[in-house]
């Protein structure tokens, strides 16, 4: 799995990590390390970008449960945007959809913040 991590040009408020690859076991360990610099950074308001991430473990999504609770103990928001269909499911499958901020696509997000 390939992370790119940068500011959003749109919005600097938040921390654009761009998912690339599956996010199987290997993956997760490099989301939660780069997930980790962001937060010792100060960054709390993160974007993941699903768009180029085809596949989600039971891992990765331990490695999402954690940051999320840490970004809402430090009042940040946690948004994943071009979450693929499949992906999704496994959010409804273990019945935590309701606790994310999806959005279509990255545009998307960036557009409701105006």
């Amino acid at each position: 799995m390939k992370i790119e991590m940068t500011l959003t040009s749109t919005d600097p408020r938040f921390q654009l990590l761009e998912l690339e690859g599956d996010l199987d076991a290997e993956g997760a360990e490099i989301l939660e390390k780069d997930i980790k610099k962001s937060f010792g950074d100060g960054d709390y308001n993160i974007i993941l970008d699903f768009s180029n991430c085809a596949y989600l473990s039971s891992t990765g999504l331990r490695v999402l449960f954690s940051s999320l609770n840490k970004v809402r103990q430090n009042n940040g928001r946690l948004v994943l945007t071009g979450v693929n269909e499949n992906v999704r499911k496994l959010f409804s499958v273990a019945d935590c959809e309701h606790l994310f901020n999806f959005h279509p696509t990255l545009a998307d997000f960036l557009l409701s913040l105006k």
